[in-house]
């Protein structure tokens, strides 16, 4: 595990803006933001990105286009999540960008998974601002993600759950109960099914599943193993059932994602 003495310590709330204010009279052209883009290009470990009030990109950073496989910026101009990430990581992602945007909310320090340039999924933290012109209008929203590559690193919201996380991480092979989670986390079981969801944005069930998906992506697309192995190893008897959950996620099946993952 990651020394927490290593770790950047999280974003304080109180200390961002409610938003980004721009002079533009019109829609959010790149040409309007491009002096982020020379900041931000000189930061390789953040990934940054600014996007319209429909939720498609304006422009990011190259760490950005490096996640998504991209090498010119202009590739970027317009896409859409589902251009990039598994069908339900997409969705949740275009909710979040139009609440920003709509609603004029921030998000600070969601704890979520995305597929990185080789499609396995890894665990970020996301902050997003939405950007206003001087009239209080809608333009869009400014992001920022970074990853997190052991859940020593989370955020301070979540860190009531550091040991909970590193159980589901470290347990995926066996049975999961949510009445012991709650006890290692010291909640009772209804108080800890709310406030974990509060947190990572999907239930404890939801949240278990995800985790042993984003392990047997990492397999598959590193080995050549039987999916009936894979399965097993992570933490599920029923590899029909491993199948099908797989392709929801993903939007394919685990043989066609072997293929397109260890063909690039």
């Amino acid at each position: 595990m990651q020394n927490p003495d290593t770790v950047s310590a999280p974003i304080d709330p109180d200390l961002l803006a409610q938003q980004f204010m721009l002079q533009v009279a019109g829609p959010l052209k790149r040409s309007d933001v491009r002096q982020f883009e020379l900041l931000f290009d000189l930061i390789p470990d953040i990934f940054f990105y600014i996007k319209g009030t429909t939720g498609r990109w304006v422009t990011c950073n190259i760490a950005s286009l490096r996640l998504l496989s991209l090498t010119k910026r202009h590739e970027i101009f317009g896409a859409r999540e589902e251009s990039f990430f598994p069908p339900l990581i997409a969705e949740a992602i275009k909710q979040d960008d139009l609440n920003v945007i709509r609603n004029q909310v921030r998000i600070i320090n969601k704890f979520e998974l995305i597929a990185d340039e080789r499609g396995q999924l890894i665990w970020v933290v996301t902050n997003k601002l939405p950007i206003l012109n001087k009239s209080g209008e809608a333009l869009g929203l400014a992001g920022v993600t970074r990853i997190l590559p052991e859940s020593d690193a989370l955020p301070g919201p979540l860190e009531r759950f550091r040991e909970v996380i590193a159980h589901i991480e470290n347990n995926i092979a066996l049975p999961i109960r949510v009445p012991d989670l709650a006890a290692m986390a010291g909640m009772s079981e209804s108080h800890f099914r709310r406030r974990f969801k509060a947190a990572f944005g999907v239930s404890a069930q939801e949240f278990i599943l995800r985790t042993r998906l984003l392990a047997a992506s990492r397999i598959i697309a590193n080995s050549a193993d039987p999916f009936s192995v894979i399965s097993l190893r992570c933490g599920f008897s029923d590899q029909s059932y491993f199948t099908r959950q797989f392709a929801r996620f993903f939007g394919q099946s685990p043989k066609k994602y072997r293929l397109r993952w260890r063909s690039s």
